[in-house]
Order: C-alpha cells, then sequence, then structure tokens
C-alpha cells in the first residue's frame, strides 16, 4: 500500500491537510474519515473494522 500526503484546495484559497493510502491493486473501495485538528489520530490505528475493511477480499 502506498501512502502519500495530500493537500485540498477549498473554494475560499483554504487547504485541508490530507493523507491518502492507495492500494497497490486498484480498483479498491474508497473510505473517508474526517478528524478536524487531529491530522495524527488515526481511527483506523486502533480499530478491527478498519483492519477488516483494509484487508483484501478472500479469494482475490
Amino acid at each position: 500500500m502506498e501512502h502519500r500526503r495530500a493537500w485540498i484546495p477549498l473554494a475560499d484559497g483554504t487547504r485541508l491537510a490530507a493523507r491518502l493510502w492507495l492500494p497497490a491493486t486498484p480498483p479498491a473501495p474508497a473510505l473517508l474519515e474526517a478528524l478536524p485538528y487531529r491530522m495524527d489520530d488515526l481511527t483506523a490505528s486502533y480499530s478491527s473494522e478498519y483492519e477488516r475493511l483494509c484487508r483484501p477480499p478472500p479469494g482475490s
């Protein structure tokens, strides 16, 4: 899985900091998590539900 940092520009000129995790073999479903003021507080690091969603489907 590739990890990148990105900026998302808004209409008023503000930019949102983002992290992208891109699978090695697309296509893949997209997950979005918004954490205002807490870019480093990633839910995926401690949630087994996120871990389950990030694994390839059985038989793939």
